[in-house]
């Protein structure tokens, strides 16, 4: 796919068109675009939904196609329902890294949880973007305390 004509000129330049796609960015699912495998994965890590409100950490690595890239997360949660979203760009976070999800109990139930990720790259004139496969991890509900 094309974007525009020309060279983009800066840094800065890429990263505002990104900011504007991710801030325009719709939630739609993998059947609707390519998948990538080869552009990487991301890991939510299975535990516990403990009572209030906590974080919730994941992991990431890409290899994203040539130029400038933007990862955006969407968690979903075990009923279908949008839970959270997160973003990492180039020049602000690492090809392979960490990121976190806040949950509040009274919001949402136990259960098996997916992480859609969503890759945009762009290098000059040529604009990339896809989807990696989606993760799943369980989070359970807490002990009964006695």
């Amino acid at each position: 796919m094309r974007f525009g004509s020309g060279r983009i000129a800066s840094r800065l330049g890429v990263a505002s068109l990104l900011s504007a796609a991710l801030l325009g960015s719709s939630l739609v699912g993998p059947a609707e675009a390519a998948v990538h495998p080869e552009w990487g994965y991301t890991k939510g890590k299975p535990g516990v939904l403990k009572r209030g409100c906590h974080t919730y950490t994941y992991t990431y690595a890409v290899k994203p196609p040539p130029g400038y890239w933007a990862i955006e997360t969407f968690l979903i949660g075990p009923g279908g329902g949008r839970l959270g979203a997160g973003k990492h760009l180039d020049g602000a976070d690492p090809l392979t890294g960490s990121g976190v999800f806040r949950l509040c109990k009274p919001a949402t139930r136990a259960g098996v949880f997916t992480i859609r990720t969503k890759v945009t790259s762009v290098d000059g004139g040529d604009y990339y973007e896809g989807w990696l496969p989606e993760s799943k991890f369980r989070l359970k509900k807490p002990k009964k305390r006695r």
